[in-house]
C-alpha cells in the first residue's frame, strides 16, 4: 500500500470517491519545488517541477491499495507519470513519502497557477459531468 498526494481535482471528495473503491484516511499536506498549473481548456490542473521554492497545499490519502492505485493510474491517463515525492503534513510537520502524478506534456499547460477556489465554486460540477464521467474506471 502507498500514500497518494493529491493536488487538484482528486483533493475533492466527490472526485476521489468516484475514482477509488476503498475508504482511506487523509490529511492536508504540502509539497515544495512544484507548481500546480492550469491545463489549457480543461478544468483540472497539472503538477510540474519548479525552479523556485513554490509550495502547493493538497491532500494525502494513506495506505491506498494497489487496486485503487491502478484505478488512479487509469484516471490520470498516460499524460501523467506517477512519481515519489515528499510531502509535509500541515498539522504536525511530519514528512510523508507519497506518490503524485506529474505532467508529461507541458505543451498543454498555461503558465497560470490553478485556482482551487474557482474550481470548487464553478468547475467541479462540470468536471464531474465531463472528465470524471468519461475517464473514471467503472465501479
Amino acid at each position: 500500500m502507498q500514500h497518494v498526494f493529491t493536488y487538484g481535482s482528486l483533493m475533492f471528495e466527490p472526485v476521489w470517491r468516484r475514482v477509488v473503491l476503498g475508504h482511506y484516511q487523509s490529511e492536508v499536506a504540502s509539497i515544495r519545488g512544484f507548481r500546480r498549473l492550469s491545463v489549457r481548456e480543461k478544468e483540472h490542473p497539472a503538477l510540474v517541477v519548479s525552479r523556485g521554492g513554490d509550495q502547493i497545499v493538497g491532500r494525502v490519502y494513506f495506505d491506498v491499495r494497489q487496486s485503487d492505485i491502478e484505478r488512479l493510474d487509469a484516471f490520470e491517463t498516460e499524460r501523467y507519470a506517477r512519481v515519489t515525492i515528499t510531502a509535509t503534513a500541515v498539522r504536525d510537520h511530519r514528512l510523508i513519502l507519497a506518490q503524485a502524478y506529474l505532467a508529461l506534456n507541458v505543451d498543454e499547460l498555461t503558465n497560470k497557477d490553478w485556482d482551487v477556489s474557482r474550481f470548487e465554486r464553478e468547475g467541479l460540477p462540470r468536471f464531474m459531468a465531463g472528465y470524471v464521467a468519461q475517464h473514471a474506471p467503472p465501479n
